[in-house]
């Protein structure tokens, strides 16, 4: 599950961008700056991969969806304020 969530939030960003560019609405500037923000991706993949063989794969995934979790409702009341 944790690799198909590491590959899911790599490749989405990916096909994103293709289907913008396909559609000539992404500029190269824009395609330089989404490049450079899958690296964080790629190093939370490594991270995590680090940290799986550390801790068992329950606790992994509850710090994971806590994480989600704290990240969602900051975007929510960003959103409200």
């Amino acid at each position: 599950m944790l690799q198909a969530l590491g590959l899911s939030f790599f490749i989405s960003p990916l096909a994103l961008g293709t289907a913008l560019a396909s559609a000539s609405i992404f500029r190269t500037e824009t395609a330089l700056m989404s490049l450079f923000a899958l690296l964080p991706a790629a190093a939370g993949m490594s991270l995590g991969r680090h940290y799986v063989r550390r801790i068992s794969a329950a606790a992994f995934k509850r710090w994971f969806l806590v994480a989600m979790f704290l990240i969602s409702l900051a975007s929510f009341v960003k959103a409200i304020r």
